[in-house]
């Protein structure tokens, strides 16, 4: 995850979640599947979503919206 975003590989890992959320540098990294409720504390950082697996952003996006069957995301 460190080569991934030219991080060289002696930062300093810390870990938020075991085996899913760590953060080096001013980077946080996701790695597994999160219940919304642990990423609570995260709600005032500015988040950028960056993958390289099949993933639907609708779940990273609008998550204050109650209706989600009315919001569509086109990327």
């Amino acid at each position: 995850m460190l080569c991934a975003t030219c991080k060289p590989l002696h930062t300093k890992i810390e870990t938020l979640i075991t085996d899913k959320l760590y953060k080096a540098g001013n980077e946080i990294y996701l790695l597994g599947s999160v219940d919304k409720s642990q990423l609570e504390i995260f709600k005032d950082l500015k988040i950028n979503v960056d993958g390289y697996s099949d993933l639907d952003l609708e779940d990273f996006l609008n998550l204050g919206v109650t209706d989600k069957d009315n919001v569509s995301v086109v990327y």
